[in-house]
């Protein structure tokens, strides 16, 4: 063995000439260089063996306010629980500033219900979100309008998918509380508002729809939110709530991982999870 050693590094690992054979100074450097290899190794497979069974390891999530607050955070909870001994972080944000931390590696998964390109990444698909027009009661002045408002309960059940849905052109005369520039709503909204050439009477504009949708119900004006927003958050008495007779107006929520990189048994655990908990 020593003398196949000899053939392949050039250098003699022991030190033939004195009684007993000694280790020459390259040979003593040899065996600690194997040792430290043989312990690198060991420790390697170890923690291999402890990051498959959820023992050890470390995930990062993105995910804008609403979402981690509703969805994101309970289940973060859930998965410290069932795996104490991985570490996770949170990083809230827009879509818009998270997904090029999801591209260079920065977060694991990102949880948005804005549309992101699936050539580069990969999307597990949570739920659909139907967006849904709030306005105030008092800037319902036609009553045609009226028979068309979705209540609260049906919203809760779901029971108005199949309706027709109305034109945003019930927003020529009131004022609108829209997105910032990046937003997936913003986006969505210019759309529709495009497609029936109408300038609203836009009074703010914010990054969170959750906030929109507060001033919406203390009257400041009408706003578009998801209705998942409204499930969670309630919804006042006074408040006309419409579904909007547009394609853009259903968008779908996921959560997407890098398509290029490794998804670890810790993150495909928590994506589970979210799915079973949204």
């Amino acid at each position: 063995m020593s003398s196949l050693l000899y053939m392949k590094i050039g250098m003699p690992i022991f030190d033939r000439s004195t009684y007993p054979i000694q280790l020459t100074e390259f040979g003593t450097l040899y065996i600690d260089a194997v040792e430290e290899i043989r312990n690198i190794t060991n420790t390697l497979t170890d923690y291999v063996h402890d990051m498959n069974n959820l023992q050890k390891g470390h995930l990062s999530v993105g995910a804008g306010n609403f979402f981690t607050t509703y969805y994101v955070a309970p289940a973060i909870a859930i998965f410290k629980e069932k795996y104490p001994n991985i570490t996770v972080s949170m990083t809230e944000g827009r879509t818009l500033d998270l997904e090029p931390q999801l591209g260079n590696g920065s977060i694991d998964t990102l949880v948005t219900n804005a549309q992101l390109d699936t050539s580069i990444y990969h999307k597990d698909h949570l739920f659909d979100e139907q967006l849904i027009l709030v306005v105030p009661e008092k800037y319902i002045k036609d009553d045609k309008y009226i028979s068309d408002a979705i209540s609260y309960d049906e919203l809760l059940q779901k029971a108005y998918y199949d309706r027709q849905g109305i034109s945003l052109e019930i927003l020529s005369d009131i004022p609108f509380i829209g997105m910032r520039q990046g937003n997936d709503l913003r986006k969505r909204t210019a759309a529709m508002l495009k497609n029936i050439n109408l300038v609203p009477n836009r009074i703010l504009e914010l990054d969170q729809t959750s906030t929109a949708f507060r001033l919406d119900c203390s009257g400041t004006g009408a706003c578009i939110v998801g209705d998942t927003v409204i499930r969670k958050l309630g919804c006042p008495s006074d408040i006309f709530l419409f579904k909007i007779a547009h394609p853009q107006a259903a968008r779908e929520v996921a959560v997407y991982t890098r398509n290029n990189s490794y998804v670890t048994r810790t993150i495909k655990k928590f994506i589970a999870l979210l799915e079973e908990t949204v």
